[in-house]
């Protein structure tokens, strides 16, 4: 089973990605509103820019003077009209005054003003006053001329335009800096590059305040629209995340809720932020777990079975042998020099019976969850050499040869002594029961890294492990000579489960070394090394 393939981002950055959507898209919204907001603002109240209208007409060459647009610069309804200074236009853009009238219109930039004024009825000095005031640097106006005009707008008196003996109305606009249709007007001379003297006369739309009335209570609409369409944006990133990330839990929800029927293989291609691949990925490692716990459970029945058909079997044959030959005792079926012979018999058959049931029993109490070891401090050489100590007489007696390579200093270990002896005990005994006399055993204790091992076999037979199958599972043997007659089938699969409760490993080696034809090779954490 693979491991799956997700995409190398995280989940934070899924999240901040969508967040970051999520703000491109309001502010694009809100972008869009502003900017219908600001065209229509233009039209309605122009932001004018006469300081850079001027700045770039003043660096135009004469040809080019015609193509420039001046409401681009001082908005809708703006226009220009310039002269050379002896009057002629160089461009008139629809200005249809004399030349001479552009003396009364205002200097751009200039302190000058011209303030025009109608007088109270029947006043003595005229109907109308025109007043010149030249602003300082901090604001404070100078009167600097006046004039006075009859009802007909004609010059009676004052020190303002003395070549000049009457005004029309649009003359008088022109001083106030007004056109005849109400815009802005204003004038500025400059110098081109070859120094000739430019006049241009500059007209613009000012905004009332009608005007700028509407483009403020415009302005509070776009304010309160903004909310609306902020919940909307978030309205639709909300639905939109909402849709990724389902897309992305769904396989993982429908491989949950198809196990065990079906397989999670499909999420080793899931895609996705780094959290749900991790998530996937360890649901194909739990499913793996669970299907090999599974196979194990059966593996476990199977041979739970197993067990008891062997016992069974086992139990079987001495129960019968002793109840046939009780049966034949007690019919007095049995010739009186033959009781004997058959009593040794049911005695025999019994031994056997409880070394049957003892090997089980004790197997049983060794595989249970709650069997404890009470493990130690304990130096492997020392135990294994005072076992053999004790046994040497009685290898010797039944024809065994004992060779044994020891380390001198000690090699600590957690072990149960009492328990542990049981290993030493049934390998022993299983090469004492299995093999002729004359048969060397062999015990050696190494020290392996981190590690202690114990070796222990024979020059004996040998045993042969069947295909399938484990001389350490219970009921099996190594080979037809090791049948039931002789034992139990047992003594290896308690020293397995004795050797695993001390947190070991043991094998039976396929090629024994040093001419040895038996070898099962014991390896135990070191106490330096393993928890105490």
């Amino acid at each position: 089973m693979g491991s799956c393939v997700g995409k190398k981002k995280s989940l934070f950055r899924f999240l901040a990605a969508n967040y970051v959507y999520f703000t491109a898209l309001t502010l694009t919204v809100m972008c869009l509103f502003y900017l219908g907001f600001t065209i229509w603002q233009r039209y309605t109240v122009p932001a004018a820019d006469p300081e850079e209208f001027i700045r770039r007409i003043s660096g135009m060459k004469e040809e080019e003077i015609p193509g420039l647009n001046a409401e681009r610069y001082l908005g809708r309804g703006a226009g220009m009209a310039v002269f050379s200074p002896d009057g002629t236009p160089i461009f008139d853009g629809g200005f249809d005054a004399e030349f001479s009238e552009t003396e009364l219109i205002p200097d751009f930039g200039s302190g000058r003003r011209f303030f025009v004024a109608a007088l109270p009825e029947n006043a003595e000095n005229g109907d109308w006053l025109i007043t010149e005031a030249q602003y300082g640097g901090e604001g404070e106006p100078a009167i600097t001329g006046y004039l006075f005009l009859n009802e007909g707008g004609e010059r009676l008196s004052g020190t303002l335009f003395a070549d000049r003996f009457s005004f029309s109305d649009r003359q008088l606009g022109y001083l106030r800096g007004r056109t005849e249709d109400g815009k802005r007007i204003w004038k500025h001379d400059w110098a081109d590059e070859n120094g000739e003297g430019r006049r241009l006369v500059f007209w613009m739309q000012e905004a009332g305040i009608r005007e700028y009335r509407a483009a403020y209570e415009a302005f509070n609409v776009l304010k309160w629209i903004f909310i609306p369409v902020y919940l909307g944006c978030a309205l639709l990133c909300i639905r939109w995340l909402d849709r990724r990330t389902k897309k992305l839990l769904v396989p993982l929800n429908d491989a949950i809720l198809s196990f065990p029927e079906q397989s999670g293989e499909r999420l080793e291609s899931y895609q996705g932020p780094e959290e749900f691949a991790q998530i996937a990925r360890n649901f194909l490692k739990l499913e793996k777990k669970l299907q090999e716990s599974e196979e194990e459970r059966r593996r476990l029945d199977r041979e739970k079975r197993r067990l008891f058909a062997d016992l069974s079997h086992d139990l079987k044959t001495p129960v019968t042998v002793i109840s046939g030959y009780a049966r034949a005792l007690q019919d007095n079926m049995v010739p009186k020099q033959e009781r004997q012979r058959y009593l040794g018999v049911i005695a025999k058959r019994a031994e056997r019976l409880d070394e049957l049931l003892q090997s089980f029993h004790e197997y049983s109490r060794l595989e249970h969850p709650r069997m404890q070891v009470k493990k130690s401090r304990e130096d492997l050489c020392g135990i294994v050499r005072d076992y053999f100590a004790g046994r040497y007489q009685e290898l010797e007696l039944k024809g065994y040869f004992l060779k044994a390579d020891l380390l001198e200093e000690p090699v600590w270990c957690g072990l149960d002594p009492g328990l542990f002896v049981r290993v030493l005990d049934n390998l022993v005994n299983n090469a004492l029961k299995y093999n002729p006399k004359g048969t060397t055993l062999f015990v050696e204790v190494r020290r392996k890294g981190s590690r202690a091992e114990l070796r222990i076999g024979d020059d004996g037979r040998g045993i042969e492990e069947r295909p399938g199958e484990s001389v350490f599972s219970p009921f099996v043997t190594g080979d037809d000579s090791r049948g039931g007659k002789h034992g139990s089938g047992l003594g290896l699969s308690i020293v397995k489960e004795i050797v695993r409760l001390h947190g070991g490993t043991i094998r039976l080696e396929k090629e024994p070394s040093g001419g040895w034809s038996t070898e099962f090779v014991m390896e135990f954490a070191l106490w330096e090394t393993s928890e105490p």
